[in-house]
């Protein structure tokens, strides 16, 4: 291996060390364009290649790029953000990991609701994501919930105890997507 294949990396101040190959693994997303050298990049004084984006995130972006499969710590409660940098770094496959992670995984003293709104077009999609039983107890609570406007949607959940969580513009599938959490033992 070359010492040239070798790349470090400062991502929002977290030092990483991987291969060019690695980077690479997904010749059409951000960083295998980046390190293809179809785009000039620039090294910092000591040799490192910047990114200002969440250094903590990285860690779950780079072992997906190594292994080509999603490895996530029990407990992890960050899939927002994740999907964020995923969707930032242009991974496809990352994406569509993240949206299918097991929902087992959630921390069960909460209900998590996740709305997103496609920007595609005239017609706007409502597509709203939860466990069965909230799904259930929102479609008798809030009538015609996929038809609400988003500001009476927020406000509809919410009355069924809702907090808005996150949110974020998610480029790779043309949409608004927001994260609403209901604690179940009321701590909230």
């Amino acid at each position: 291996m070359k010492s040239t294949d070798i790349i470090t990396l400062d991502v929002g101040g977290s030092i990483y060390r991987t291969t060019r190959s690695t980077l690479t693994r997904f010749p059409d997303s951000m960083l295998g364009v980046m390190f293809s050298g179809r785009i000039p990049t620039h090294q910092d004084e000591n040799g490192r290649y910047f990114i200002d984006r969440n250094g903590d995130m990285f860690k779950y972006v780079l072992d997906f790029l190594r292994s080509s499969s999603l490895c996530l710590p029990d407990g992890f409660k960050e899939f927002g953000l994740l999907e964020v940098e995923a969707d930032f770094y242009q991974i496809e496959e990352l994406i569509d990991a993240v949206r299918k992670w097991p929902r087992g995984h959630f921390d069960q003293s909460a209900d998590y609701l996740s709305v997103s709104f496609s920007c595609e077009g005239e017609d706007s999609e409502v597509v709203v994501v939860a466990r069965d039983d909230v799904l259930d107890e929102l479609v008798d609570k809030v009538p015609n919930l996929k038809r609400l406007c988003k500001e009476k949607l927020f406000e509809s959940l919410s009355k069924c105890g809702f907090m808005f969580a996150h949110m974020w513009n998610c480029t790779a599938s043309a949409c608004d997507k927001y994260i609403f959490i209901r604690k179940t033992n009321n701590l909230l």
